[in-house]
């Protein structure tokens, strides 16, 4: 309650009616009692806010455009005929689902549509579908079977390197290239694309290669042209004739005004020297430096007679001052150093001596005994076999060991054996089978993939151009299908390319 006005304000009031307070009562009108707020307001660290309750009769202020909503039923969940308006929709079965439950038919795949009842086989199919097929019972694709893989004559193969070794191929392209069913024991006639020129002159040949390099530049032409044509001895006689008549050394003429030309220079160079000093080179390029050239070593020691292993001594003590077999044993450790070992001692037996089949025999069950038979790997006995056995005898001795295992000799290596040992051993038992195949494919792996290993591909092409180059490029095309020319066409370019294809005999 107010207290009541003074009687200044009193009088003020009578002038003024309009600053009179309103009457009590009407106060008490506009405010509701204090026990019916449906709110007390209290310190919030006393007490926290409480929403209402449906007990009092406060109500949250609707929108104007909505309605309230129902005190029984939540505005979380939607009306219900909303989802059940679509019910009768997915309900209702078709006429041609009851036919198929009345009409069951074989489990199909999940991909494929079902099948419709046998009496509507041979009815037309409906025109309302535009892309109507009827459908066929046959296996998924996924389940088809795979195409052979066995290899054919005359198609591309390809192969990926063993994990076990980089050197190494897969068994498929193996079992085709080294077949034992087709294994001739006797040794087999080659022809090289190079042979002697006939119409050789060394004094005219000598003049063309001193004018060729003459004045300033080279005629690389002239001179890839001459030398690819003639043969070793041929380029012999022309690099004394040369000497004699100039007083020059062939050679470092030829080093130094091919100098821009590297791939080019090193085919050159190599082949102005003889069959012993190429490969003592090689070995040498492939010891000296940092690390081995494991591959280098195999293909020349493995493939190699007897005399031409002794002249390659002869020519690395004659040129380097070095012997051979200590430099093999510096760089080389483990079972494939013996191996090198056993190769370099140019021991091997004749190739024209008579076969033995009662040693053929009696080595097929060592190597048996040594490798599959027992657990481990006896490389010692592997060893005496393959280093100590002419090609001929050794031929006898793997098809008998064919008749007493269940793996062919290059599988039994392959499971035996690993790293380059691995290597070495299968270089011996493709070279025994089949050498031309054997090339061929040492030619292709230098050319297969990105970028080319020309060390690789010269050594090989210019060892083998004139002793068996005919029979590897017959080998070649029968296994990738496509002839080496356009493999080397593919890879090398300019006077290098020219010279090497005229080396094949594939460019006058």
């Amino acid at each position: 309650q107010q207290p009541p006005p003074q009687p200044f304000l009193q009088q003020q009031y009578q002038q003024q009616p309009y600053l009179q307070p309103l009457p009590q009562q009407h106060l008490y009108q506009q405010q509701p009692p204090p026990q019916q707020l449906p709110y007390q307001q209290q310190p919030p660290s006393q007490q926290p806010f409480q929403p209402p309750t449906s007990q009092t009769h406060y109500q949250t202020p609707q929108p104007l455009h909505h309605a309230p909503p129902p005190p029984h039923q939540p505005l979380q969940q939607p009306p219900q005929p909303h989802y059940q308006t679509p019910q009768p929709h997915y309900q209702a079965p078709t006429p041609p689902q009851q036919q198929f439950q009345q009409h069951p038919v074989p489990s199909q795949p999940l991909h494929h549509a079902p099948p419709p009842p046998q009496q509507q086989h041979q009815q037309t199919p409906p025109p309302n579908p535009p892309n109507y097929q009827p459908p066929q019972f046959q296996v998924p694709s996924q389940h088809a079977p795979s195409p052979p893989t066995t290899s054919t004559v005359g198609k591309p193969l390809s192969y990926t390197d063993s994990t076990s070794s980089r050197l190494s191929m897969t068994d498929s392209l193996d079992d085709f290239m080294f077949d034992l069913s087709k294994l001739t024991i006797e040794e087999q006639v080659a022809h090289g694309t190079v042979v002697p020129y006939e119409k050789f002159d060394p004094e005219v040949d000598a003049k063309r290669l001193r004018k060729a390099m003459k004045g300033l530049g080279c005629d690389k032409e002239t001179v890839w042209k001459m030398v690819a044509k003639r043969s070793t001895n041929q380029r012999q006689r022309i690099k004394l004739q040369f000497k004699t008549m100039y007083g020059k050394d062939l050679v470092k003429m030829l080093h130094s005004e091919l100098s821009m030309t590297a791939n080019f220079r090193t085919v050159v160079l190599a082949l102005f020297r003889t069959k012993a000093e190429r490969d003592a080179q090689w070995i040498r390029d492939a010891i000296s430096g940092v690390g081995t050239d494991e591959r280098c070593l195999i293909d020349i020691l493995v493939t190699r007679t007897s005399d031409e292993i002794k002249d390659i001594r002869e020519s690395y003590d004659k040129f380097f001052g070095r012997d051979l077999e200590t430099d093999i044993k510096k760089d080389t450790s483990g079972h494939f150093k013996r191996l090198l070992v056993s190769l370099v001692q140019g021991n091997r037996p004749s190739n024209f001596l008579p076969v033995d089949e009662d040693l053929a025999k009696s080595d097929a069950e060592r190597l048996f005994k040594a490798g599959v038979k027992r657990w481990g790997t006896d490389e010692s006995t592997f060893n005496v076999v393959m280093c100590s056995r002419s090609f001929p005898q050794l031929r006898a001795t793997f098809r008998e060991y064919n008749k007493i295992c269940k793996y062919d000799i290059v599988k039994s290596i392959k499971k035996e054996m690993s790293g380059d040992l691995k290597s070495g051993m299968l270089a011996v038992a493709k070279s025994v089978i089949n050498q031309h195949a054997y090339f061929a494919s040492r030619i292709y792996k230098s050319m297969k993939g990105m970028g080319t290993n020309d060390r690789e591909l010269i050594r090989n092409i210019v060892s083998r151009c004139e002793v068996d180059m005919v029979e590897i490029k017959a080998e070649f095309m029968k296994l990738y299908g496509k002839p080496m020319a356009s493999w080397i066409k593919g890879d090398t370019s300019g006077f290098y390319e020219s010279i090497l294809l005229c080396l094949i005999g594939d460019k006058e």
